[in-house]
């Protein structure tokens, strides 16, 4: 399992699958290999198996393993393009569940994106706040504050809301950055340009 983390970690999702087949030679019933093993498919783009194993992580596990399960099942859903509200409903079931504060401050940062994404403004600013009050630490409910803050038209305050994500946690921010690479989305857009001049790339 640990060898199959460390090649999914580097992108390479068919290394790490196949670690992962090995480890469910010698424990069928790991759930953590489960996950890890709907994670490699989600990479992959694999999405109807991704789902299926996620849906085993839900029915068979308690705690964070089911909440990582129930966030790989709202990112599947948003990536297909299918209802938000459905993927609203797995994070809050996977928010009822979660214990650490960094997984509720994942769970509500992809609620307030969501949000933005329907134009509720003050749903998208409500769970950012609950993101960063779950875990002040982290750069995830800034991130989303932020999000939040460009779609209400407050280009300042969006930009020093950025400042605090990067001083928290950078390669987090940077991370986050990458993933978003190919999109365009305006908050995407603003984020690249804020990179240019915060930090002359």
């Amino acid at each position: 399992d640990l060898a199959g983390v460390a090649l999914y970690a580097k992108g390479n999702y068919d290394g790490a699958l196949d670690h992962y087949a090995r480890a469910l030679l010698i424990q069928p019933r790991n759930m953590f290999v489960f996950l890890n093993t709907a994670d490699a498919l989600e990479g992959k783009g694999e999405y109807e198996y991704a789902r299926k194993f996620y849906l085993q992580v839900i029915e068979n596990s308690v705690g964070e393993t089911k909440v990582r399960a129930y966030l790989g099942l709202a990112k599947i859903t948003l990536t297909w393009g299918r209802s938000s509200t459905l993927a609203e409903e797995y994070l809050e079931k996977g928010l009822e569940a979660a214990g650490h504060r960094d997984t509720k401050a994942e769970v509500l940062s992809l609620l307030s994106v969501i949000k933005t994404s329907k134009g509720d403004m003050e749903g998208a600013r409500a769970y950012a706040e609950k993101a960063i009050l779950a875990s002040p630490e982290s750069e995830r409910g800034y991130l989303a504050m932020a999000r939040a803050l460009l779609a209400l038209g407050e280009r300042e305050q969006a930009k020093n809301t950025l400042d605090k994500a990067f001083s928290l946690n950078a390669d987090g921010a940077f991370a986050y950055l990458h993933n978003g690479r190919q999109s365009e989305s305006p908050f995407m857009v603003f984020m690249r340009e804020y990179t240019k001049q915060r930090f002359n790339l």
